[in-house]
């Protein structure tokens, strides 16, 4: 089974089980953003419609990075 999300959080603003429930069962994303998180439909088309404000970008592959900001190379 391929992977449907890799969480880059450097700054520690999020804990990892709290996207536990947005990756893995289908819920809501946390309030708190890290870095980046890269991620497949239908994560990613949950994360356009409930985070209007995040920055997306489409990598390939049927994967798109989202980021608080700008999205610059890592």
């Amino acid at each position: 089974m391929p992977s449907r999300a890799v969480i880059v959080d450097r700054d520690g603003e999020s804990d990892p089980e709290d996207w536990d429930s947005a990756v893995l069962y289908d819920g809501e994303s946390p309030s708190h953003f890290p870095d980046r998180v890269l991620v497949r439909d239908p994560l990613a088309e949950r994360l356009r419609r409930s985070s209007p404000e995040l920055r997306s970008e489409e990598t390939g592959g049927g994967l798109t990075l989202f980021a608080p900001g700008p999205v610059r190379p890592l």
